[in-house]
């Protein structure tokens, strides 16, 4: 299902991190139009810090389809004042304040658009995110996939790219996608990817309405998967309550293998990122645990009602085709490279990535106990949620630790920046920290907590003791705050995680507010 896929370039609209002002995509490439020398029309652009670039192949996979589909080559002029029409009509229609909007994706220049500007950044997205299990070895050797709403083939793509690289095992993919036009592009692009490695077998897709849970073309999947994927789909929901949603996403979990993996990916706006995060919480109330990005450090839950969160990467390299959009004038507005999305991993096994726990003897404040200490100085341990997200003289992070109420920000001013705070900035999104002397201060305009860190203020990674990792560290009814939600699901510490000592314990006097683990 692809009638409302989003785009991620925020073109026309000024972003807002809690009252933090943070550059769009547009508004950083029409100043980067003025600072950098323009290129020419289908040059590449290398910027300083470029991230990955999309293989060559897919790449003439894509201008292949271009040219079978247009009778046009790539390059032509009159199919690239199409392209871009078609482009900036889809932007514009995304860009409508109104909730339950769709971007309707129906034939010929919609799905070409689509695949010229959007694919490129969500294929390296999902790459990324797989990757990151395979690092963490615990992808099984041979791989079994089914993607919902899988459009062209997106995460397909990506799947297949990683397991060219992985020379050894199997992968098998299954897709649901109701849009013919775009079951023709997976088709192509996908079988054609593939086709040079007998290891990978791609099933027919299965035409079918995801929202209809008791669709009949759905008894077509007959065997157990260990992926089940969902990238930027379930925003197109936006009508269904958070609970329909749920239900959706229950009705193919029944096809999870045990020890599989749910991966959902949202756009990084405020509204899309939040909900994922509700959703998420319905989810755990069944059977399944957060792998990542989210821990909780307390074996506690938080409410994610106003839990905006989501992964920033290095932007990718523009590809050929976008050079050629790029043209002479207002280029920016066809080059999407910017890799920014909320995502969560869930999965029925006691795992997660994050193994660090709070111990009992601890002098830490939880972020949910923030109002008791209020103008005083403490010592926290935190998840990073963010990238830096502040001004030019200032470092801001979001921050969680599995019991936030309101958000809660790191707050760094660059004259204090030491190299006693050299861990925050070495380490990534959903990492733990140990953060010693730190104050507390109320944001009242925008509901949120900051922390201030002085010159003095130390941060270290978190690590966790030798574990018993066959133990489960349950939380008893003393450790849950009254409003804490008890969670199940973090509570294993992960195979591989990399552990050392013992928090370094904070010298404040014991408050009668805070109870001493």
């Amino acid at each position: 299902m692809r009638q409302g896929r989003k785009t991620s370039d925020k073109s026309g609209k000024t972003g807002s991190y809690r009252g933090k002002n943070i550059r769009t995509n547009a508004e950083s490439k029409q100043r980067s139009k003025h600072e950098h020398k323009k290129s020419k029309p289908g040059q590449k652009n290398q910027p300083a810090s470029a991230g990955p670039s999309i293989p060559v192949f897919l790449e003439e996979l894509i201008a292949e389809y271009i040219t079978i589909k247009t009778d046009k080559p790539s390059d032509d002029p009159i199919f690239l004042d199409r392209l871009r029409q078609a482009i900036i009509t889809q932007k514009a229609a995304y860009w409508k304040d109104k909730p339950g909007k769709v971007v309707k994706y129906g034939r010929g220049y919609d799905i070409l658009a689509y695949i010229a500007y959007q694919l490129p950044v969500y294929f390296s997205q999902f790459r990324s995110l797989l990757q990151g299990l395979d690092l963490d070895a615990v992808l099984p050797e041979d791989l079994i996939m089914l993607d919902i709403g899988t459009g062209p083939g997106v995460v397909p793509l990506a799947t297949i790219d990683l397991w060219k690289q992985h020379q050894k095992g199997t992968l098998e993919i299954l897709a649901v996608e109701r849009s013919p036009e775009h079951q023709e592009a997976y088709t192509f692009l996908v079988n054609g990817y593939a086709a040079s490695d007998p290891r990978i077998t791609i099933h027919p897709v299965i035409s079918e309405d995801l929202t209809k849970i008791a669709d009949p073309n759905r008894t077509r999947i007959s065997q157990k998967v260990n992926i089940i994927s969902f990238q930027n789909v379930l925003a197109e929901l936006e009508h269904l309550s958070i609970p329909d949603r749920a239900s959706i996403v229950r009705s193919y979990t029944r096809f999870l293998d045990e020890k599989g993996f749910l991966i959902l990916v949202e756009p990084a706006e405020l509204r899309h990122a939040t909900s994922l995060r509700l959703l998420q919480k319905e989810l755990i109330k069944d059977d399944f645990r957060i792998y990542a990005p989210c821990s909780f450090l307390w074996g506690s839950g938080c409410d994610p009602k106003s839990c905006w969160t989501f992964k920033e990467e290095l932007p990718i390299q523009p590809t050929h085709q976008m050079n050629l959009l790029a043209g002479e004038e207002d280029g920016y507005r066809f080059i999407n490279t910017d890799r920014k999305y909320a995502y969560v991993i869930l999965t029925k096994q006691p795992i997660t990535r994050c193994s660090y726990r709070i111990p009992r003897k601890n002098r830490l404040v939880r972020l949910a106990h923030l109002d008791r200490y209020a103008g005083r100085t403490i010592s926290i341990a935190s998840i990073r949620m963010s990238n830096d997200i502040g001004t030019r003289g200032m470092h801001i992070f979001k921050m969680c630790d599995g019991t936030c109420r309101e958000p809660v920000y790191l707050i760094l001013s660059v004259r204090n920046r030491r190299p006693n705070h050299a861990a925050l900035f070495s380490s990534s999104y959903g990492d733990p920290l140990l953060i010693t002397g730190v104050q507390v201060r109320r944001h009242q305009q925008h509901d949120a907590w900051n922390l201030i860190v002085g010159a003095d203020t130390r941060i270290e990674r978190a690590h966790s003791p030798e574990p018993d990792t066959q133990k489960l560290n349950i939380p008893s009814k003393d450790d849950i705050g009254e409003n804490d939600d008890p969670i199940k699901s973090n509570d294993l510490h992960a195979p591989g995680f990399h552990t050392a000592s013992h928090p370094p314990k904070h010298p404040e006097k014991r408050n009668k507010h805070h109870t001493m683990r």
